[in-house]
């Protein structure tokens, strides 16, 4: 014999999965002892069945004749919740939650430790018995639920409101909840349903749906569960605002420690002016100052000097928050202006890239003029693309060249730039042309590759040339595997790129055209710019000896490449 509560949901399933064609009548008997479904096959071959075991499920099998098994079509219920009797009276079933059964509020589990073992079979008990005769009572919200079985239940339709339920369910002691019979239409439904007895087979809907059900419950247990969820509330409010204040300290102590780190740092100029009347809107970069880099360098220290450029020395630092630093100090005997280093800082911040090196600030103060970069761990990349160079010993007058406000790194200067500060297309034509052959010779240009007659890079390769030996200016590591006719080629348009005059030197346009087609060159090179690194040279004769020199002639010293 099925149980009366799950005969609806039997009916159920067999109406909505039995829907497979059938010839012939079908035989559906409903009485108080049985429910019986016969259907027919429209294939007489095939051998099908419903089976429903002890716990409510229903299984349309089939019987494959080749394996001798039974195979499932489908099964229902598939939840668990829709089982019979997942969980004991009183209790909630909610496939959303683990473990599956809970009581509601103001009840509790009968054996906590079956339920420890998520058996949730046992009832759920009341905390506290209720108080019918006070009036003091109240309801629990279960919201979202399928009502439960109403077997012990009294229906009323009609116009009875939802307050009008509530308090009916107050004045019979022997209710145990109540819900709208009618949730249809606008409002919280008309109508009511009253429970007398434990609610079985009760669940809510995790995902939606379902209805409000209010669960009778002694003001105690509605009291005390309402206090812990307000000290709950409270507890979390307070721990999220110690959190939030310590997160608050945290930062405040991070930003003064930066403070203190760069004490002078202007974030984007923030003081308008400075010592030397320098505007914030003319930089876009942080302004340091003098104490903080002082202290950074050791108070520029030789145990921190990197090296030292055509405007002064570089020294390596470490700011307070561990951050190291390279900073580029400008010589004190430069002639280079305010406006000189402002416009270096200018350009320089423009062109920052992944693949340079980062400038991080400036400092302009007392008479400093510096500029802030981050460390390369690793040193220049020329360390790599070249030999390590020798020292020279030169006179006193041979290590400076004569000019003091041209900006740039010599020996990659055109000749016109360099002694008369004419700057045009044709002097980066120049800097091009001294990368070219830097690059097939792996040598730099500042250098005597020829003792005897103090030739440079651009002598010694014009030198190779004139006498038809270009190729022995090729890389040494490099070794015979390379093509000699491009090589060739390239050292030709180098030459013609370092020419002396700018007229004589082409165009970017006409270089990128040279490199990337065969066509005959249609110009010839002649003698470099800058081939000597002290004294004249021949312009006529390039294998002559050089001329001695002494102090009672007049000497020419010649701007040298690097």
């Amino acid at each position: 014999m099925m149980r009366r509560l799950s005969r609806a949901s039997f009916l159920l399933y067999l109406l909505i999965a039995l829907s497979s064609p059938s010839e012939g009548a079908d035989t559906f008997v409903v009485d108080a002892t049985q429910v019986v479904y016969v259907f027919h096959m429209i294939n007489a071959s095939i051998v099908s069945r419903v089976v429903m075991n002890y716990s409510g499920t229903v299984r349309r099998l089939v019987w494959v004749d080749n394996s001798k098994i039974w195979n499932s079509l489908w099964y229902a219920p598939g939840d668990r919740c829709d089982t019979i009797f997942p969980c004991g009276p009183n209790a909630v079933c909610d496939t959303s939650k683990s473990p599956l059964c809970s009581c509601p509020q103001g009840f509790q589990p009968k054996n906590p430790t079956n339920w420890g073992f998520r058996d949730g079979s046992d009832e759920c008990l009341r905390k506290t018995e209720v108080d019918c005769r006070n009036g003091t009572d109240g309801f629990a919200l279960v919201s979202g639920a399928k009502l439960p079985d109403t077997s012990n239940s009294t229906v009323e339709w009609g116009g009875t409101t939802l307050d009008q339920c509530r308090t009916k369910c107050l004045k019979n002691c022997s209710c145990t909840a109540y819900a709208p019979a009618n949730i249809s239409g606008t409002g919280s439904g008309s109508g009511c349903i009253l429970w007398s007895t434990n609610l079985t087979d009760l669940r809510v809907y995790g995902s939606g749906g379902g209805q409000d059900l209010y669960v009778r419950a002694a003001a105690a247990d509605l009291d005390s569960e309402s206090s812990h969820h307000r000290i709950h509330a409270t507890a979390i409010a307070v721990i999220l605002s110690v959190f939030i204040l310590i997160l608050a300290l945290v930062g405040c102590c991070v930003w003064r420690r930066k403070k203190r780190s760069m004490p002078g740092m202007a974030t984007f100029f923030t003081e308008r002016h400075n010592d030397e009347g320098t505007e914030a809107k003319d930089f876009d970069l942080p302004l340091f100052h003098l104490g903080t880099v002082a202290d950074a360098t050791g108070n520029f220290s030789v145990e921190n000097k990197l090296g030292e450029g055509g405007f002064g020395p570089v020294y390596k630092g470490k700011l307070e928050d561990e951050q190291e630093i390279a900073v580029k100090r400008l010589s004190k005997t430069s002639a280079q202006g305010v406006d000189e280093f402002k416009n270096e800082v200018v350009l320089i911040a423009k062109l920052q890239h992944r693949n340079l090196v980062r400038l991080l600030g400036c400092c302009i103060q007392g008479g400093e003029r510096m500029l802030i970069y981050e460390y390369m761990p690793n040193g220049s990349l020329d360390s790599f693309l070249f030999d390590k160079a020798k020292g020279w010993i030169f006179g006193r007058d041979e290590t400076e060249v004569n000019t003091k406000r041209v900006v740039g790194t010599y020996g990659y200067m055109s000749p016109e730039y360099a002694m008369d500060g004419i700057f045009s297309v044709k002097s980066d034509v120049f800097s091009f042309g001294v990368l070219v052959l830097e690059t097939i010779s792996g040598k730099k240009n500042r250098g005597i590759y020829d003792s005897s007659r103090g030739l440079n890079l651009l002598g010694y390769t014009w030198s190779l040339w004139r006498e038809g030996k270009g190729l022995d200016l090729v890389d040494e590591t490099i070794g015979d595997s390379y093509p000699k006719e491009e090589v060739l080629r390239c050292m030709k348009i180098g030459l013609l790129c370092v020419q002396e005059r700018p007229e004589d030197r082409p165009t970017m346009l006409a270089v990128l055209l040279m490199l990337g087609s065969d066509s005959p060159l249609l110009s010839q090179p002649r003698q470099p710019g800058f081939v000597a690194m002290r004294g004249p040279l021949e312009p006529d004769s390039l294998t002559s000896k050089q001329d001695s020199f002494s102090i009672n002639n007049v000497s020419i010293t010649m701007f040298e490449g690097r």
